[in-house]
């Protein structure tokens, strides 16, 4: 992994002893007054009119740090297109329907405050 520095000076040096590694083609995620959460998963069984995801790692950032993962999910998506070619975008998001639910989310919770 590379090394990092943060806004203080620090360098950060990942230490690769022992970690996970896990392997996602679906995700979903939720978006709450303290947190943005994402579980990331594999497509199990399907049909068509239905998809098994088999859940298989959830990660809850603050909102600044997911702020931080989009900027670095862009730079690699860059370099990704830019190395490999245009993505596949068959399975994009209809962002229609995810703001929808982010919506319905939202005052479902003012509602309950």
């Amino acid at each position: 992994m590379s090394k990092v520095k943060l806004p203080s000076g620090q360098s950060v040096i990942w230490k690769d002893d022992d970690f996970p590694s896990v392997y996602t083609n679906i995700m979903s995620f939720s978006v709450s007054p303290f947190d943005i959460s994402f579980t990331l998963g594999e497509i199990g069984d399907a049909t068509p009119t239905v998809v098994h995801a088999k859940p298989k790692v959830k990660i809850l950032l603050a909102p600044e740090q997911a702020a931080n993962l989009m900027k670095l999910l862009n730079v690699a998506l860059q370099a990704y297109v830019q190395n490999n070619g245009v993505l596949r975008l068959g399975g994009a998001v209809n962002l229609d329907e995810v703001n929808e639910q982010i919506q319905a989310a939202s005052e479902k919770t003012k509602a309950s405050q």
